[in-house]
């Protein structure tokens, strides 16, 4: 599942710079570079460590 979330954020921030390399965009561009590292992160977390309330006490 990181892998993907990981090829999503290389993914995004590529297009963040195919947008500045063409001059479109405005400041959206600079949003999806920091972005796409960003969500990439906190999806990893989510789905890959976040204790789900379903899941139990913690140590069980």
């Amino acid at each position: 599942m990181s892998g993907i979330l990981i090829a999503l954020a290389i993914a995004l921030v590529w297009q963040g710079f195919s947008y500045i390399n063409a001059g479109t965009g405005g400041l959206v561009p600079y949003f999806i570079i920091l972005g796409g590292p960003v969500l990439a992160i906190y999806y990893t977390w989510y789905f890959s460590f976040r204790r789900f309330e379903s899941d139990g006490p913690e140590g069980q």
